[in-house]
């Protein structure tokens, strides 16, 4: 497994979504496999075989916010430390124990993406080997789109057999972040649906990822939505509390919050306020929820 490991890597420092991480593995495997071969013997080092791959566009992988989280809960902790000492209060911790436990929190933020980076895709280990294909280069099996029948949905078993809601709502975000209208992204849902379901396939094997199909879409002028609006909000009275606490300060007048709450308080609303915009983007249109009711043959005022 070491070099699957090494060419899940790779292909992360590449930018490859996961779902295209693992079907590359896969592929691999098939075709050692059937070649009665090692990986390494047939593709070559996992780093010359990885460079066959073209840049994918994930910009901020689970390993990269589990580092700059890391790293934020750190710099925040001496923070913390820092504005208590100014005002004249007690320190969590020593100077000596809060920088080693800062060194500490970024050290583990690193060795935490190393694994991540390293690991193995889901669909890989979860996953049955199919019939290895033919094609040979990197290049040749990206724009290979040979049909997939094991595993894939029949058209028979109807919606809901194996949906892949994550598929869709990957592809309402990144619609959304080209500044799409709602029913535009409940109408190319619907179409994703229906043309991968009439095919016995999936949206993956018919489209391709979600961030590479959405960019086939041109970019529209930039709305502020709800997301955008209590994102913010958020950070607008988080800045209000910190200015009015400084104002106190300089004026020698009572604090909104103490030292540490303030700063508690601040960090609180950001992160609030950015997990409700990322997960209110990756909601699905209601328009989409509505079609598949139709599919099941409920009614929509039902």
């Amino acid at each position: 497994m070491r070099y699957y490991r090494q060419l899940a890597y790779r292909l992360r420092r590449r930018r490859m979504p996961e779902n295209e991480i693992a079907r590359v593995l896969s592929e691999v495997r098939d075709l050692s496999t059937a070649s009665a071969k090692a990986p390494q013997e047939e593709f070559g080092p996992a780093d010359d075989y990885a460079t066959t791959f073209s840049e994918g566009g994930t910009r901020w992988t689970l390993s990269r916010w589990v580092n700059w989280g890391a790293r934020l809960a750190g710099f925040g902790f001496v923070i913390l430390n820092t504005e208590l000492r100014l005002q004249g209060g007690q320190m969590l911790l020593p100077w000596w124990a809060v920088l080693g436990g800062w060194f500490a929190v970024l050290a583990a933020g690193e060795v935490a993406r190393f694994a991540l980076d390293h690991r193995l895709p889901r669909a890989f280990t979860t996953a049955k080997v199919p019939e290895p294909r033919r094609s040979q280069s990197g290049e040749s099996r990206q724009a290979e789109k040979a049909p997939r029948t094991e595993g894939a949905p029949a058209a028979e078993d109807g919606p809901g057999a194996t949906e892949p809601i994550g598929y869709y709502r990957t592809l309402a975000f990144n619609l959304r972040l080209r500044h799409l209208p709602e029913a535009e992204v409940a109408r190319i849902l619907e179409e994703a649906r229906e043309l991968s379901w009439a095919c016995g396939s999936t949206p993956q094997a018919e489209f391709g990822s979600a961030q590479d199909y959405a960019e086939q879409f041109d970019r529209r002028k930039r709305r502020y939505g709800l997301s955008l609006v209590v994102f913010l909000a958020c950070v607008l009275t988080g800045f209000f509390i910190q200015l009015m606490n400084m104002t106190a300060d300089l004026r020698g007048g009572d604090r909104l919050l103490p030292p540490g709450l303030s700063l508690l308080t601040y960090a609180a609303l950001f992160v609030g306020g950015a997990s409700f915009a990322v997960l209110y983007e990756h909601r699905l249109p209601r328009g989409f929820h509505k079609w598949r009711l139709r599919r099941h043959g409920v009614g929509v005022g039902e």
